[in-house]
């Protein structure tokens, strides 16, 4: 069994686009893990460079991008 507190490197498990429901407090929790990041080092941004908030759903995130 994998050591949850280790990064992911394994072949696997790799890296795929998010789904549209998920949070973005989820996803860069998971970049941050799959990477061994430090807490807070991840910042998702709108088109404006603001950063985006973790209650906020991907889909919002692509739909801003999108109408950029």
């Amino acid at each position: 069994m994998e050591d949850s507190s280790e990064p992911c490197t394994t072949s696997k498990r790799q890296a795929r686009a998010a789904r549209k429901d998920a949070t973005v407090g989820a996803i860069k929790k998971k970049i941050e893990k799959h990477f061994a990041l430090p807490e807070g080092s991840i910042v998702i941004v709108d088109v404006d460079g603001r950063a985006i908030r973790n209650d906020a759903r991907i889909a919002t995130v692509r739909k801003r991008w999108e109408e950029g």
